[in-house]
């Protein structure tokens, strides 16, 4: 196949894969909030316990007005929902689900999605300062401060997996990972894991840490000014960013598709499920941290701890103490 072919190919598979995996995650969160709060959730949407429901979710909005506040910077109001929903989609192409099934499986692949993710704040700063309100611009401040404190625990416990196998490449990672197919050598791996999950939060604005687009905090911080299909598209780029996210934690710490019995594919899916219900569970049942608890958790320990873990796996990788280390280890495996 060309690549005149194979490109447009990828890329509307692509799409219509995160689209689809934005709507699962979405039918999950409806289904596991109602369990979880003693509900019935959506029943009757597509006859079969609500299967149709993300499809009327979505066909809502387009039915509301599309409101532009009079006093808003018009182009910038509108570009910031487009801004948002685009990186979220770009970092799937990069994402491998199986052997050779990957849209471009590039060396560069963690950093290229770690760095495509970042982007967000860059829309949410446009949502707050375009629509001249002083409560989005506050709700904004405040989500943009959360993403940069909680994106250095997430890159460095993504780099720790980098320098543990030697590679940037997700493929290459996946690959270097042994029998179980879980996390990497203890602690570091253990570590960047929880890192990682924790952080992932953060960068999504779930509870514990969703204090910037808490009703009772601040109304929806930098998307209060927003409605119909522009309002949505905030909410589709968050889903996109958690199915993102679980799928490069399975991939960086769960060996990926590797598994026995079962063909690669399903098992990268399931584990990317079990993430995704992981999830929607700690949203659904942890508390709000207050705002000030959220930047002493990120700067006074999740910072540190990630910059001792990547010294310690740094002397580990050069030897200083492997002989020790892998003698622990024989005695517990």
């Amino acid at each position: 196949m060309t690549d005149a072919i194979r490109v447009p190919v990828s890329a509307v598979v692509i799409f219509v894969g995160a689209l689809l995996s934005t709507g699962v995650l979405l039918y999950g969160v409806l289904k596991i909030h109602s369990r979880i709060m003693n509900r019935m959730g959506p029943m009757y949407a597509g006859r079969f316990h609500g299967v149709g429901q993300p499809i009327a979710e979505f066909l809502k909005p387009i039915q509301k007005e599309d409101i532009v506040p009079t006093l808003a910077d018009k182009p910038v109001f509108r570009l910031a929902p487009l801004i948002a929903l685009f990186p979220a989609f770009l970092v799937f192409v990069v994402i491998p689900v199986a052997p050779g099934i990957v849209g471009a499986d590039l060396e560069l692949g963690l950093f290229f999605a770690l760095a495509i993710s970042a982007l967000s704040a860059i829309a949410i700063v446009m949502a707050a300062y375009a629509s001249q309100s002083k409560f989005t611009l506050v709700g904004g401040l405040r989500a943009v401060g959360q993403i940069i404190a909680y994106e250095l625990p997430v890159v460095l416990g993504a780099v720790s997996v980098a320098m543990l196998a030697g590679s940037l490449s997700l493929t290459e990672i996946v690959e270097a990972q042994s029998v179980p197919y879980v996390i990497w050598p203890l602690p570091f791996g253990a570590i960047a894991f929880g890192l990682f999950v924790i952080s992932s939060f953060a960068e999504v604005m779930w509870n514990p840490f969703d204090m910037p687009v808490a009703e009772s905090e601040i109304v929806t911080g930098p998307y209060t000014e927003y409605s119909g299909m522009r309002f949505i598209f905030f909410y589709m780029s968050e889903f996109a960013h958690v199915v993102a996210l679980s799928a490069l934690a399975t991939l960086l710490f769960l060996g990926g598709w590797n598994g026995p019995i079962l063909p690669p594919i399903l098992w990268f899916f399931g584990k990317v499920t079990a993430f995704g219900v992981f999830f929607i569970w700690v949203r659904f049942t942890m508390p709000r941290l207050r705002e000030d608890q959220l930047q002493k958790f990120a700067w006074k320990l999740l910072i540190p701890l990630g910059l001792v873990n990547v010294l310690g796996i740094s002397l580990y990788k050069v030897g200083v103490f492997g002989d020790i280390w892998d003698g622990i280890v024989g005695v517990f495996s």
